[in-house]
């Protein structure tokens, strides 16, 4: 048993008394997730006729909450449950309107092949598909889904990308080595700069890049929310060290694009080795 399983089940033994009180039942849920497993508490309310609640997945900061607290959240969770299923899923053209993409590293593929999540897959990234609701909820889209609302694989993939583009950030800044050495760097996010990396795979934004950075660039990937291009450099050593740094020090696991930089031209992007 993971450590993360294990902490999330010994706090729904504890909350289960807490929570049936007040009219909700408790018990532990996984999903596959960018680069390894989640764990959390999924909650319903005893009167309940859907077949699903709401999940609430760990996060460290459970830790610093007491047992009080954490009902509190789980209540306020559930709350939402019937908002989602009415404004959300029975209806096709909502979601097409909210519908993005984002992206994980390659090295999550062994593990997408074993859900029914719908995804795509380039060189180097997975494409997922993904609606986020009020309150900063998301929902990752899965073939039964689609299948449910007849939604065809290049409609999807269409919207999301014509969504991303209205979305898409693209901020300049100077990265300063030395006082001879400076140079421009670009962070590509969207509005919320939340899972906003995937603005990297426009064609606009390479377009946009390359008139300011040259016809090949770099791409460091800060995380699933943002990705960062600097002027191509031929020695990245340096450079590998600071992504894995800040991997390392800054970057929760589950939110870890990757550990690699990658070369970006006119024909796509690789993989520097």
């Amino acid at each position: 048993m993971t450590n993360e399983k294990k902490i999330v089940e010994e706090r729904i033994v504890r909350l289960k008394p807490i929570m049936k009180e007040r009219g909700y039942s408790l018990k532990c849920q996984e999903k596959i997730d960018n680069n390894g497993m989640k764990y959390g508490i999924e909650v319903m309310p005893a009167s309940s006729l859907l077949p699903f609640g709401i999940t609430l997945f760990y996060e460290t900061d459970w830790g610093e909450k007491s047992d009080e607290e954490l009902a509190a959240m789980l209540v306020e969770a559930s709350n939402y449950l019937p908002k989602l299923k009415q404004d959300m899923f029975a209806d096709k053209s909502v979601i097409l309107s909210k519908v993005k993409p984002l992206i994980y590293s390659i090295e999550n593929l062994k593990n997408f092949k074993k859900t029914k999540i719908f995804y795509r897959k380039t060189k180097v990234f997975l494409i997922l598909f993904y609606v986020r609701f009020e309150k900063g909820w998301i929902v990752k889209i899965s073939w039964p889904y689609m299948e449910k609302m007849k939604i065809f694989e290049d409609e999807l993939i269409e919207h999301a990308f014509e969504n991303l583009k209205t979305d898409l950030l693209i901020l300049g800044n100077n990265l300063r080595l030395s006082d001879e050495n400076v140079f421009p760097i670009y962070a590509i996010t969207n509005q919320r700069m939340n899972l906003g990396a995937a603005g990297i795979l426009l064609p606009e934004v390479y377009r946009i890049l390359s008139e300011k950075l040259g016809e090949e660039f770099l791409i460091f990937p800060s995380s699933i929310h943002e990705c960062i291009a600097i002027p191509f450099v031929e020695k990245q050593d340096g450079l590998m060290k600071m992504l894995q740094e800040s991997n390392e020090k800054s970057v929760q696991q589950s939110e870890r694009l990757s550990n690699h930089i990658y070369l970006c031209t006119q024909n796509g992007m690789s993989i520097l080795q």
